[in-house]
C-alpha cells in the first residue's frame, strides 16, 4: 500500500517526529539500519534513560536539600556542619523526608491502576508522559526551595511530592513504555495462552489507513524478553550513573544542589519531550486510540 521511499534517514526521522506517523518510523528504522518494525521498541529506551537518570539524580539530593533547610530555619547559629549534624535537626529532616515519601506513595498506589486502564483507552504515550510532568514539577520545586529558601518550605515540598505521586512517578513510566514495547513487538497470527485458553489481543499502530499491521496479536516471547532485558539494563545503568553524576556536580559548586537538580530537570524534560514528540502513538482496540 505504501511505496518504498528512498529518502535520507534524517528526513524520515524529522517527518516521523513531526507527524507521529507510524509508516515514517518504519521507513526510518529501515534506512537507519535500526531494523524492522519490531525494533521500534528501541524508541522507548531514550526516555527511560532520561527519566531514571533524572530521578536517580534527584532522590539522594532531596534529603540533603531538606537537611539544609531544616538546619537554616531551626538552628540558632546558621548553617554549619556542627548544627546540621545535630540529633534534633536529623530527626526533623527525617520526619519531613518520610512525610514526602508518604505524600508521593499514597496517590501513586491509588492512581497506578487507573493509569493502566487509561493507557488502553487513550494510548501508551499519552499516559507515559504524565509522570515526566509530575517529576519535573517536583524537581523544579526542589530548585525553588534551594534558591529562595521560603519559610513555608514544608507544605511546598509536601504538595510537590503529592503531585509527583498523583502523576504516577516511575511505575507509570515503566508501565507505559514497557507496554509500548510489547505492543510493537506483536507478531501476526500469535495468540496468548492464558490458563489453557487461547486469548487473542490485537494491537494496531495508528496510521492514516488500515494495513496488514492491524492483524498483529500477542508479542513474540523471544523478542520481548530481549527488549525487556535491554530496557531493564538501561534503567540499572542510570541508577549507577545518576548518584555518581550528582555527587560530582555537587562537589564542583561548593556543595550547592542547584546545578545537579537543574541537570536532573533537563533530563526529565528531554525524556518527556521524546515521549510526546518522537514516540509513535499506539492504539488498542476498544480504546480511543493514541
Amino acid at each position: 500500500m505504501y511505496a518504498k521511499i528512498n529518502v535520507p534517514v534524517i528526513h524520515n526521522f524529522l517527518v516521523a517526529a513531526h507527524t507521529r506517523n507510524y509508516q515514517y518510523w518504519v521507513l526510518w528504522c529501515r534506512d537507519s539500519r535500526v531494523g524492522m518494525k519490531k525494533d521500534l521498541w528501541k524508541l522507548a529506551v531514550p526516555p527511560l534513560v532520561c527519566y531514571f537518570l533524572g530521578l536517580s539524580l534527584t532522590l539522594p539530593l532531596a534529603a540533603q536539600v531538606v537537611v539544609k533547610l531544616v538546619c537554616e530555619f531551626d538552628s540558632d547559629h546558621g548553617v554549619n556542619d556542627d548544627d546540621c549534624s545535630s540529633k534534633s535537626i536529623a530527626q526533623k529532616a527525617g520526619w519531613i523526608v518520610t512525610s514526602m515519601f508518604v505524600a508521593s506513595s499514597l496517590p501513586s498506589v491509588i492512581m497506578n491502576g487507573n493509569y493502566g486502564r487509561m493507557s488502553d483507552l487513550y494510548g501508551r504515550k499519552y499516559i507515559a508522559i504524565i509522570p515526566f510532568i509530575g517529576t519535573l514539577i517536583y524537581v523544579l520545586t526542589l530548585i525553588y526551595v534551594s534558591l529562595f529558601r521560603p519559610a513555608q518550605y514544608i507544605p511546598i515540598l509536601l504538595i510537590s511530592a503529592f503531585i509527583n505521586g498523583f502523576c504516577g512517578i516511575y511505575s507509570v513510566v515503566t508501565m507505559g513504555l514497557f507496554t509500548f514495547a510489547a505492543d510493537v513487538l506483536s507478531v501476526p497470527g500469535r495468540s496468548s495462552d492464558i490458563n489453557g485458553r487461547q486469548v487473542s489481543r490485537s494491537v494496531s499502530l495508528s496510521s492514516d489507513e488500515d494495513d496488514d499491521d492491524t492483524d498483529r496479536t500477542a508479542p513474540d516471547p523471544a523478542e520481548t524478553a530481549f527488549a525487556f532485558s535491554m530496557m531493564e539494563g538501561a534503567i540499572s545503568f542510570t541508577r549507577l550513573v545518576g548518584p555518581t553524576l550528582g555527587g560530582l556536580l555537587t562537589a564542583e559548586v561548593d556543595h550547592s544542589f542547584v546545578l545537579a537538580l537543574t541537570v536532573a530537570a533537563v533530563f526529565t524534560a528531554l525524556g518527556g519531550l521524546w515521549v510526546g514528540l518522537v514516540l509513535p502513538a499506539v492504539s488498542v482496540p476498544g480504546g480511543a486510540g493514541g
